[in-house]
């Protein structure tokens, strides 16, 4: 109940709801916390962080850090890195040894902009432990990543990956560092691999069309593009599987596959109309991109400012990605929010 009043904007009766729920029943208050995070954080971030505050304000937890460290991951997904630090610190007061924590303080200093604080901060619980934990190692590769540091962080990975054969995660960061550093045949291997091991799917499918479609292979790129119906990669994914139709003269068809999708996945149905407006706009048929737009505005008012920017002009390429358009931030982070539920 609690979730469906979240997704229905009540965020006063969702907070109630969440209450009770906490207060049932005779197990520990921070079991119960735990096991409802994967479901927030399907929800949207800040509404979900405002959701569980109440919980973290319940000192009569028999495991106190637990709802901290809670709190924390959900302040963090909402951007809120100062929250998620404080919280980060106060589960490590109550445990100390606790390695989460202390990957959620070294995320919130990134988050916070202090890239190298939290490259050596977390360089620190790795170099400190005789016996690193993996996640620890696996949250250093993404910090080196985000400061383009790759052999570091190839470094870090091939270690777990040496400990740990049957990772999918390390696997799939090894696969995007591949294809960073445009290594595609190994990045091709790596990404046919985890695909096979059914982790991650939408992420292998993402750059295996990326890589099909830098190759020239567009009818390949087409059929791998149309398959990322879920995550980070969906929206761009399928304007990416429009253009390639486009580009082949078929404007009707390009829109048509988007039309479809928005049909089959109603949660992108809006980004889907968008895009719609995107392509007609950069084909030149600017009055029926304008209808397009004011559809969108009609669904999402704040989304005023960006179809703004797109009636300047200001539209997204419709051409092959090339490797310097390579999003790696958003996958892994992505990868990152997932583990932590």
């Amino acid at each position: 109940m609690a979730q469906l009043y979240l997704r229905t904007g009540d965020v006063r009766k969702a907070r109630r709801s969440f209450a009770d729920l906490l207060e049932r029943d005779d197990e520990p208050v921070d079991k119960r916390l735990m096991a409802l995070i994967p479901f927030l954080s399907e929800e949207d971030p800040e509404d979900a962080y405002t959701l569980n505050e109440p919980g973290a304000r319940l000192r009569t937890a028999v495991r106190p850090e637990r709802p901290n460290d809670a709190v924390g991951v959900l302040a963090l997904q909402a951007g809120d890195h100062e929250e998620a630090a404080s919280r980060a610190k106060k589960a490590l007061d109550a445990k100390p040894e606790w390695t989460r924590p202390k990957l959620l303080y070294a995320r919130s200093l990134l988050l916070g902009g202090d890239e190298a604080k939290a490259i050596d901060y977390a360089a620190r619980i790795v170099g400190d432990d005789p016996d690193p934990d993996p996640e620890a190692r696996l949250e250093l590769a993404i910090m080196y990543l985000s400061a383009d540091r790759d052999d570091d962080a190839l470094s870090q990975v091939n270690q777990i990956l040496l400990e740990q054969p049957a990772r999918t995660d390390a696997l799939r960061l090894m696969a995007i560092i591949n294809f960073r550093q445009e290594n595609l045949d190994a990045a091709w291997a790596d990404f046919q691999d985890l695909l096979s091991s059914g982790r991650h799917t939408m992420d292998a499918l993402y750059y295996l069309a990326r890589i099909s479609d830098y190759r020239g292979e567009r009818d390949r790129a087409f059929a791998l593009y149309s398959q990322v119906t879920a995550g980070p990669n969906a929206i761009m994914s399928q304007r990416r599987a429009s253009g390639i139709l486009s580009e082949r003269g078929d404007t009707s068809k390009a829109l048509e596959h988007l039309q479809r999708f928005g049909e089959q996945h109603p949660g992108f149905a809006v980004d889907m109309i968008q895009a719609q407006g995107q392509l007609l706009a950069s084909e030149g048929q600017y009055d029926e991109a304008l209808e397009i737009y004011d559809r969108v505005v009609s669904y999402r008012p704040d989304s005023e400012r960006a179809v703004a920017e797109s009636r300047r002009g200001t539209l997204p390429a419709w051409g092959a990605p090339t490797m310097r358009s390579r999003n790696i931030a958003g996958p892994c982070a992505a990868g990152r929010t997932a583990r932590w539920r």
